[in-house]
């Protein structure tokens, strides 16, 4: 791990106590005889990571151990300052319209994620950016809900990922665009893929959800537990990704900081007896590990003994965190293994795929290039890039095998759900 990589990791937390400011003055101190810390790059990984508010927050503060050059400082504030205009100015208004829209229907709705953190867990708005705006309602609410965003003038989004096995599997409906096109809405029906191994059925989230406020409107929030979990959860099915490194840092932020906020009424006890009983230990597991392993969380030894699956040891989770959330290189042959298809055909056909991917594919691959260059450019960037992971596997390719073992890895995680 860089210094610049650790002081990022180092400030992905609301508070910094006087251990982290030492560890942030001795990385500084470390580095000064290459010239010092490369503040760019700590500002690339800020935002990669999706933790430039927490970044642009501590460089500010008079007590920060490290002398910082003004650009980078303004730099970091324009970050955070971006998400707190996004959602003063365009998430909640939005979300006040909507949710006074389905309150007056009375039809109940549980705010996922970045909404619900934003107000209840982090409360300054310049820390955590929000993408699209993730919304859980009962099934036999979703037709009359969506019949009421069309009459609040939301569109669907027919993005290129949102094939219709895709909702089937997980959405109500297409992505939903604001009448400004600012804000993009996902009305779920679960939280997790009916496809995926960790499926279950969400009735209980309900019973346990909390009611809340957000702005002017009352909304459910997730119960501690379903909360934590779900964090979890979210962060061990996004590393499997092609970019399974993204905002990786910021769902661990997400979990630590939710477990801070419900310190004292986290019953850990129940959290270990209900991921038993939905076979999702292995994945929280992981994601708490890290939470503790990188942010220092306070997660006791014994929760994590209890959700510890028997054949896990720390050079299995070292080598998850540094290929999995350290490394910054895509993965090419990410979803090579289908928990649901592991079978040689079907290993040998997603190989195929990775050789001549579907049009689709390649357009979101190269998004930034997919406008101006014809599909064969693309299938010959694509070719290039195959080509020197191949290259790189003949030449010893130590990258390209461990990401290949925590695949396998992962993907008996999933299997042992089943």
């Amino acid at each position: 791990m860089t210094p610049e990589l650790e002081l990022v990791i180092q400030v992905s937390k609301t508070s910094l106590g006087q251990r982290d400011r030492s560890a942030i003055a001795s990385l500084a101190r470390g580095t000064l005889d290459g010239g010092g810390l490369d503040w760019q790059e700590v500002l690339r990984l800020a935002e990669w990571y999706q933790v430039g508010g927490f970044l642009a927050s501590h460089l500010n503060k008079s007590d920060f151990p490290v002398e910082t050059p003004r650009e980078i400082r303004n730099a970091a504030y324009r970050l955070a300052e971006e998400n707190r205009i996004r959602y003063l100015f365009f998430i909640e208004p939005e979300l006040d319209r909507i949710l006074a829209t389905l309150n007056r229907e009375r039809i109940q709705v549980i705010a996922l994620k970045g909404v619900a953190l934003n107000r209840l867990v982090y409360r300054d708005l310049g820390l955590r950016p929000i993408g699209d705006v993730d919304l859980l309602i009962q099934e036999q609410h979703l037709s009359r809900a969506r019949d009421l965003f069309d009459e609040l003038g939301y569109s669907q989004n027919a993005s290129l990922s949102d094939d219709s096995g895709n909702i089937d599997n997980y959405h109500y409906c297409p992505r939903l665009l604001s009448p400004d096109g600012s804000v993009e809405i996902e009305l779920h029906r679960h939280v997790v893929r009916r496809s995926s191994p960790l499926y279950f059925e969400v009735d209980d989230l309900w019973s346990q959800a909390r009611e809340k406020e957000i702005g002017d409107q009352n909304v459910w929030i997730l119960g501690p537990v379903d909360l934590i979990s779900h964090l979890c959860l979210k962060f061990f099915v996004d590393r499997g990704l092609r970019q399974h490194s993204y905002a990786a840092v910021r769902q661990l932020a997400d979990i630590a900081e939710t477990l801070t906020f419900y310190a004292e009424e986290l019953d850990w006890s129940v959290l270990v007896r209900q991921a038993k009983a939905r076979s999702h230990a292995a994945p929280i597991f992981c994601a708490l590990y890290t939470a503790r392993k990188l942010l220092g969380s306070k997660i006791g030894d014994e929760v994590l003994d209890r959700l510890r699956p028997a054949d896990m040891d720390d050079d299995q989770l070292s080598l998850f965190i540094d290929r999995k959330v350290l490394d910054l290189e895509p993965w090419f042959f990410h979803e090579l293994v289908e928990p649901m298809e592991n079978t040689g055909w079907n290993l040998a056909k997603a190989s195929l795929r990775r050789l001549l991917p579907e049009a689709r594919f390649l357009r979101e691959k190269y998004w930034d290039q997919s406008a101006v260059s014809g599909l064969g450019r693309l299938y010959r960037f694509h070719l290039a890039e195959l080509s020197q992971s191949l290259l790189g596997t003949a030449g010893g390719g130590r990258r390209l095998r461990e990401h290949f073992r925590v695949d396998r890895w992962m993907h008996r995680r999933l299997t042992e759900s089943i």
